[in-house]
């Protein structure tokens, strides 16, 4: 589960390379894994990130809204 309140261009790379990490044990071990990503209500930079990396890894990936 991801949740942040900040987010930068360093952060990105790190994450993607987690979720990238996560795409690949899912290939080769055949492991169940899910990306769940929070982002604060109202909060679009995060909300559209997170979108971003839905469509760039075969993962399943669920983007939701926290008060």
């Amino acid at each position: 589960m991801f949740y942040f309140v900040y987010f930068n261009s360093s952060s990105y790379k790190s994450v993607y390379d987690i979720v990238h990490l996560l795409e690949e044990i899912c290939q080769k071990k055949g492991v169940e894994v899910k990306v769940n990503w929070l982002y604060k209500e109202g909060d679009v930079d995060i909300r559209e990130i997170g979108e971003a990396l839905a469509e760039a890894i075969k993962v399943p990936f669920s983007i939701s809204p926290v008060g």
